[in-house]
């Protein structure tokens, strides 16, 4: 009995090992910001790359990091280069850096898969404000972004209310920001940071999952529920009374939806009870 125990958890670990492999073959594109276009200390080239950004004067800034500029690359690596976005307070504007992803339009979008990317924002010490960002169908910097989102969720930075810095909130149904829902998951600030967003369009209920280091953090329903996929990425901030600033690296795109939380849970609990009848059929054996 054990033995077809073993073999139906170690079968169920193989599919998700499996499945890693194939999220892995199935990416569309990654920016890293390394090569030619990309020159620490200077804005990234909008040539080629797919990249768009907006209000970027008095202050407000989106450029290309490394370990010499300033401020300095924080993820780390010989040789790594992030993009540092930067809003600061003096400015009534809000930077926006957008991605588009390469092959997919705002008329014909991915409808399934996953976004990565890598975050750290700096920890404020005093004043308010969130980092959003938007997954859609957005033709550039400038068109709507949470309106022509399927998934918009935000990242609070405000040091207004004590245990909330982190908090992962997110817009289902509506693009109010009075409607928006707070969960109760703190993404880490002040440290690198991995998030990924799967989703799959179409049905009667389409829905997205934030995942945060691995760990799933929540799931909604689309934020418009008309918007049919992902032509594009977008990282924004709102209601800043304060400088806002974040790096960003490795974005991915990739055609594989993340499977259901609830089977995904299956599969860590099959791995965990391979590891524990392991030990307890060695030391039987001892």
């Amino acid at each position: 009995m054990h033995t077809r125990l073993l073999a139906s958890l170690c079968a169920s670990l193989c599919a998700s090992l499996a499945f890693a492999g194939a999220l892995h073959a199935s990416i569309i594109t990654t920016w890293n910001f390394q090569g030619a276009s990309y020159v620490a200390g200077s804005a990234p080239s909008t040539s080629g790359t797919g990249i768009s950004f907006t209000n970027v004067t008095n202050g407000n800034r989106v450029l290309v990091v490394g370990s010499a500029s300033t401020p300095a690359d924080p993820f780390g690596g010989t040789g790594n280069q992030s993009l540092y976005v930067q809003r600061v307070a003096a400015d009534n504007t809000t930077p926006i850096l957008q991605l588009n992803v390469p092959g997919y339009t705002t008329a014909a979008p991915l409808t399934s898969g996953t976004v990565s990317f890598d975050l750290f924002a700096d920890l404020i010490t005093n004043g308010r404000g969130s980092i959003e960002v938007n997954l859609g169908t957005m033709a550039s910097a400038g068109s709507a972004g949470r309106a022509n989102s399927f998934a918009a969720f935000q990242i609070n930075m405000s040091t207004a209310t004590a245990g909330t810095i982190g908090r992962l909130s997110y817009f289902s149904n509506t693009t109010s920001g009075p409607s928006i829902t707070h969960s109760e998951f703190l993404v880490p600030t002040d440290t690198a940071t991995t998030l990924s967003v799967s989703w799959t369009a179409g049905g009667s209920n389409p829905s997205y999952s934030i995942y945060v280091n691995g760990v799933h953090a929540i799931t909604s329903a689309f934020t418009v529920s008309s918007v049919a996929g992902l032509n594009a990425i977008r990282f924004t901030t709102v209601n800043g009374t304060t400088d806002i600033n974040y790096f960003v690296d490795n974005i991915s795109v990739s055609s594989s939806p993340i499977p259901e939380p609830a089977h995904a849970t299956t599969l860590l609990a099959a791995v965990a009870a391979c590891i524990a009848w392991g030990r307890r059929r060695a030391r039987a054996d001892r």
